[in-house]
């Protein structure tokens, strides 16, 4: 008997397919950061996008709205205007809510992306005195 203690030879009948099984796990973990990578991209058709950006763009002039006025709600003849600006409903609004809501990293995105822009508008308003 040849070779080192402990260490057992793999009968040249299971040669072929443990070779199949470690090649096919190569690929897989060389796929992996791939596929990883790409699902952080942005996503989505470009109409999911620009319903993104409506209603970033919305909540970001409604909040700051009232903000400025220092109250927590806007009148409906101010929402209605603001709604009427961006070109959309409040039915569209809601509906982007109810389609994305589930989906915690995209939202967090959204609200991310809100938060910093109501802070970019606060130090302009800060820094020219609105």
């Amino acid at each position: 008997m040849s070779g080192a203690p402990g260490i057992t030879r793999i009968p040249e009948s299971m040669n072929r397919p443990v070779r199949l099984y470690l090649l096919r796990a190569f690929f897989l973990l060389l796929a992996l950061p791939f596929t990883w990578a790409c699902s952080f991209g942005p996503t989505g058709s470009s109409i999911e996008i620009q319903a993104r950006e409506r209603f970033i763009n919305v909540y970001v002039d409604m909040r700051i709205l009232s903000l400025r006025m220092r109250t927590l709600e806007i009148s409906d003849t101010v929402k209605d205007s603001i709604l009427r600006t961006h070109g959309v409903t409040e039915d569209e609004l809601l509906n982007f809510v109810e389609t994305h809501g589930t989906d915690v990293g995209f939202m967090r995105e959204v609200w991310n992306d809100i938060e910093t822009r109501i802070s970019e508008e606060r130090e302009e308003d800060a820094t020219y005195g609105r």
